[in-house]
């Protein structure tokens, strides 16, 4: 004799444990996705650096072993790299024109915009803040500052060149001459690069400091070719 049974459903509190041991296992699995990420753009950018490291390289060769004249002005390099990723740092709080670089650009009588693979006298569709720009020669909006006045036979240990931010957990970038390409606690960070070239909150309009439309961890559309040749 066969006797019928009714399905038998989930009860409130088998559901309420389900959901709980998912929760918990998400708590724990985020934090390590998250570090993952911030590793692979600490990767990126030490691969950034190196990459201007070695065009640096290949202007000097070009120019008796010197390597670009001007303090902060990676113009030269950014004509021979062409993409524009390799001078964003994926980290970057801050991104982008500053509210100083805007107005120069507003100013400047020749202007070469760093765009989609064209090239282009004009800011993209997306937003000139986020563009970086060649104003009269110099290149703005770059998430790396340069140290000029050294040569291909400077003292290994020099700082040719660094980001901007302390952008990788607590700690920053920094391009020695040697092509050596270390990441320094922000403490040794600071002295790589002058006060005044480090970003602040301040230095930038709000919809920057929102962090909502960055050009790195917001996920930004980001531009891969140069703007108007010129000199090198």
């Amino acid at each position: 004799m066969e006797v019928s049974r009714r399905a038998r459903g989930f009860t409130i509190i088998e559901i309420i444990t389900v959901i709980a041991l998912i929760a918990i296992l998400a708590a724990m699995l985020f934090p390590v996705f998250a570090r993952s990420r911030e590793r692979a753009r600490a990767v990126q950018c030490a691969n950034n650096l190196f990459e201007i490291g070695l065009a640096l390289q290949m202007y000097a060769e070009d120019w008796g072993g010197r390597y670009p004249p001007q303090e902060d002005n990676l113009a030269p390099i950014a004509r021979r790299m062409g993409e524009v990723d390799s001078l964003r740092c994926p980290s970057a709080m801050y991104s982008g024109l500053a509210k100083k670089d805007l107005a120069r650009v507003a100013k400047a009588k020749r202007k070469e915009y760093m765009n989609m693979g064209r090239r282009s006298d004009r800011p993209p569709s997306y937003g000139e803040q986020w563009t970086p720009v060649i104003a009269d020669g110099v290149l703005l909006g770059s998430d790396y500052y340069y140290h000029a006045g050294l040569t291909n036979e400077a003292n290994g240990e020099a700082v040719l060149a660094a980001e901007r931010e302390a952008s990788h957990s607590n700690g920053g970038h920094v391009l020695y001459a040697s092509g050596r390409v270390k990441l320094l606690p922000e403490a040794e960070w600071k002295k790589a690069i002058p006060a005044g070239a480090q970003r602040r909150e301040g230095d930038y309009a709000p919809e920057q400091e929102s962090g909502g439309m960055r050009s790195g961890r917001g996920g930004r559309m980001r531009g891969g070719g140069m703007g108007r040749g010129g000199q090198r």
